[in-house]
């Protein structure tokens, strides 16, 4: 009674992990597209008053957002099963734990990539701030 009482408890777990890694990606990928969106239209309203050498530097965070997003799918697509054998419990948990584990791996490079372009937007948002004036 009580190992039933683990294996349900532990499925539970397993299955809570799974859903935060992947509802973490989801909000990843909405948070990077929107500011890719924002970001772009920015570019359009500001970027007639902007010298026409400085245009590549002020793409670049917008490369960035792509980059991201890119690294996200190929991330989603590139991700591997892991074999188990079907009636080993053990077998079975270690499989599921293999996946919540490269799942939470695959979030790390789009991140990276989120994080920069932040960082060129803030830039790049000073930047023009301070030939406006």
């Amino acid at each position: 009674m009580e190992e039933k009482i683990q294996l349900e408890a532990l499925k539970v777990l397993l299955s809570s992990s799974m859903d935060y890694v992947r509802n973490a990606m989801q909000v990843l990928q909405t948070l990077t597209s929107l500011l890719l969106t924002a970001y772009i239209a920015l570019l359009v309203g500001f970027g007639k008053s902007l010298p026409i050498h400085t245009i590549p530097l002020f793409l670049a965070p917008a490369v960035t957002l792509v980059v991201a997003l890119g690294c996200g799918v190929f991330a989603s697509i590139s991700n591997s099963g892991v074999p188990f054998i079907l009636g080993d419990f053990q077998s079975t948990i270690s499989a599921y734990s293999k996946v919540v584990e490269s799942r939470k791996r695959q979030i790390r490079l789009p991140l990276a990539f989120l994080l920069l372009s932040i960082i060129g937007i803030a830039i790049v948002v000073y930047f023009m701030a301070s030939t406006q004036s």
